[in-house]
């Protein structure tokens, strides 16, 4: 079982490709999604009725995520989830569209927890605005999820250098977040002053990486030199890139 995820658009055809290009970053998915987009008549719109099948048929026991586009999408799905009686693993989550959709899916297909997969949604915003520019964020405000990481006695580390061109862009992001995902160890990525953990998708593209720059992996648990060795690999690759 996973999260399974439900997008709520006013368009069948963004929501469409929003679910397309989300999966472009996982392989052999078997979270659920479902769109539930455009009204009744077949027009710009969104419907409750629809919505709350969808939710139904993303149900997979650990919970669903749902992720709209505008403001009547959120008062649609309001209603769907009061036919439903509010469930209490059914979450609306205040996240951007897409982002949101590519941060939470890669999280489901991990097996993360409902709320893990909400948290890696949500700080979807934050790691864009971040991109875009960190000087419009207060200091007061998160930017990446940065973590504050003191190499511990079982802390182990490895350099590696990125070989691929264009870096740590979305999808070998998610290739790395998805393998970092599988060992039992906590997953870092050190790069210019700042520690992010391997396993959150916008954090790992938002270091903002090209080929031929140098980062430092590090990692502590039960599987931290496994994990290190098969992240390396894998950057060592390219992502199938080169």
């Amino acid at each position: 079982m996973s999260v399974g995820i439900v997008l709520v658009s006013h368009s069948p055809q963004l929501a469409q490709a929003t679910y397309e290009l989300g999966m472009q970053m996982v392989a052999d998915c078997s979270v659920r999604v479902e769109i539930a987009a455009g009204s009744s008549e077949g027009t710009f719109g969104t419907d409750a009725m629809v919505i709350m099948t969808a939710i139904e048929a993303a149900q997979d026991g650990d919970g669903v995520v749902i992720l709209t586009d505008l403001g009547s999408a959120i008062l649609s799905t309001d209603m769907a989830l009061e036919f439903l009686g509010y469930p209490d693993n059914v979450m609306m989550v205040p996240a951007p569209f897409v982002e949101g959709f590519m941060s939470a899916i890669v999280a489901a297909s991990t097996g993360n927890t409902l709320a893990e997969v909400v948290r890696q949604a949500r700080h979807s915003l934050e790691a864009k605005r971040h991109q875009i520019d960190g000087a419009l964020i207060s200091d007061d405000e998160p930017v990446l999820d940065t973590v504050d990481v003191t190499p511990q006695p079982d802390t182990y580390s490895q350099r590696v250098k990125i070989v691929n061109a264009t870096g740590l862009h979305a999808r070998p992001a998610a290739q790395l977040v998805h393998l970092a995902s599988q060992y039992q160890a906590q997953v870092f990525i050190v790069y210019d002053g700042e520690t992010v953990s391997a396993t959150s998708l916008m954090d790992v593209a938002g270091l903002g990486t090209q080929g031929g720059d140098e980062i430092e992996l590090r990692a502590q648990g039960e599987q931290a030199e496994q994990v290190l060795a098969a992240l390396a690999e894998l950057i060592d690759s390219g992502f199938g890139e080169i």
